[in-house]
């Protein structure tokens, strides 16, 4: 992964296509449980807004390892 793509910001559509297509209301969840370890969303001007890195680094977490 390239710097450029480690600091990209993902709005909300795009990071809940890449964690599975969840709805609005499991984000609400996760973000509820801090022992789940997802992300917070970075809000600029009323939008929300994730680091790729760390959106990657918690799907790579909960991979099924087989």
């Amino acid at each position: 992964m390239t710097a450029s793509n480690s600091s990209r910001l993902l709005p909300a559509n795009e990071m809940k296509t890449r964690v599975g297509g969840v709805s609005d209301m499991t984000i609400w969840r996760w973000l509820r449980k801090p022992d789940l370890g997802f992300p917070r969303p970075i809000n600029i001007n009323g939008r929300n807004y994730w680091p790729e890195a760390e959106l990657a680094a918690f799907i790579e977490s909960r991979r099924v390892r087989s």
